[in-house]
């Protein structure tokens, strides 16, 4: 129940590796803990809440961060299959006999899926893809999110550091890969402000779209 509540929906085999991965973690993690208690002063550990907490001094606190990060850093570099620096991908969108392209630029920390399908998101500017996206989504964009979203749009909720909020999304007909002619099922959702100064106008998750 955990687990679907966390990652669903998304296919069988997907959810069978998020549900095997998170059991993984969760051992590893317990194990880690009942560890810690072996060798641990009394009062060093304390659980409250179902949240652990563990009495640090501030410099322990800031080199265990720093470590923290340097391990997901490299294991995002070891077993990514792309990472965020790679160069943007140009992607071909057909939609309704309408054609456009546009580079898109990997970027693990995009999250994003359409709810009810769980398919990934690619979040593109609107300008890029003026006379190709529903009308709608023009509309929801100009009212700042008062607009009802039209026929053909669905809403994808999104956080980020600068707050929330919601942009308009739609399921092109086709969106390859120009680069190795994969075609990628996803949403593309809409953003009224620029990605970048001008070297690409979307960004995608590698990691979200499985490899042929």
């Amino acid at each position: 129940a955990a687990a679907a509540g966390a990652f669903a929906p998304v296919g069988r085999r997907l959810f069978l590796q998020c549900w095997l991965c998170m059991w993984l973690f969760s051992f590893l993690l317990a194990g880690f803990l009942l560890f810690l208690l072996q060798f641990a002063p009394p009062g060093y550990l304390a659980l409250v809440g179902g949240a652990v907490y563990i009495d640090l001094s501030l410099p322990m606190l800031f080199f265990s961060t720093c470590a923290a990060y340097l391990v997901f850093w490299l294991f995002r570099r070891l077993f990514s299959g792309q990472g965020a620096s790679a160069e943007p991908l140009r992607l071909t969108i057909a939609h309704q006999g309408r054609q456009a392209e546009l580079f898109a630029k990997a970027d693990t920390g995009n999250a994003l899926r359409e709810p009810f399908s769980g398919l990934p998101v690619i979040v593109c500017q609107a300008k890029t893809l003026s006379g190709l996206a529903p009308a709608a989504a023009d509309e929801f964009l100009r009212s700042g999110g008062a607009a009802e979203a039209g026929a053909g749009l669905r809403l994808v909720p999104f956080q980020t550091l600068g707050g929330d909020g919601l942009l308009p999304a739609f399921k092109p007909d086709r969106v390859v890969a120009a680069k190795t002619g994969q075609e990628l099922e996803c949403y593309l959702a809409l953003s009224a402000k620029p990605l970048s100064a001008g070297q690409f106008s979307a960004i995608y998750n590698p990691e979200l779209f499985p490899k042929e």
